[in-house]
């Protein structure tokens, strides 16, 4: 029950205690080691596929070479923004001196891509590097965003 606590539950003793929840040092489950390769492969096929479909839903007649030049700077501009972003998490990790696993694409059959998983593989040494290692990916990739946003608007 996320209410907050009344002063006179609090002065009867009548409310739920915090939950600690205590794991080993392994915080990420093991999967088939082919499985994470598959996915990312994956997503980005869906990635360049979105590129496609959206360059494909304009009115102009499209053959290959203008396909190409149209749908080659969203697919790069999308993997650039989340490889930047995946980037800008390891280099925490490694500042900090905790484990992170390597991404892992989420395919997007409508988006191309959800994003990607970074699991971590030992524990933050305190909650400031946990934040430092949850906001950097997506400040950097905001940054990159608006330039991309800037340059495609000039």
């Amino acid at each position: 029950d996320p209410s907050l606590v009344t002063e006179q539950q609090f002065e009867q003793g009548d409310f739920e205690n915090p939950v600690i929840i205590i794991t080993g040092n392994d915080l990420s489950p093991t999967t088939n080691p082919f499985v994470k390769p598959i996915v990312t492969a994956f997503g980005g096929l869906s990635i360049a596929s979105f590129a496609v479909a959206v360059c494909l839903a304009t009115d102009m007649k499209m053959d290959i070479d203008l396909l190409e030049s149209m749908a080659s700077p969203l697919v790069f501009s999308v993997l650039g923004t989340q490889l930047a972003h995946e980037a800008m998490h390891q280099l925490v990790a490694l500042k900090d001196k905790f484990k992170a696993g390597g991404p892992t694409i989420v395919p997007s059959l409508q988006l191309g891509s959800f994003g990607c998983i970074t699991p971590i593989k030992s524990p933050p040494p305190n909650s400031n590097s946990l934040f430092d290692f949850a906001i950097s990916g997506p400040l950097v990739g905001m940054i990159i965003s608006l330039i991309l946003m800037y340059v495609g608007l000039e």
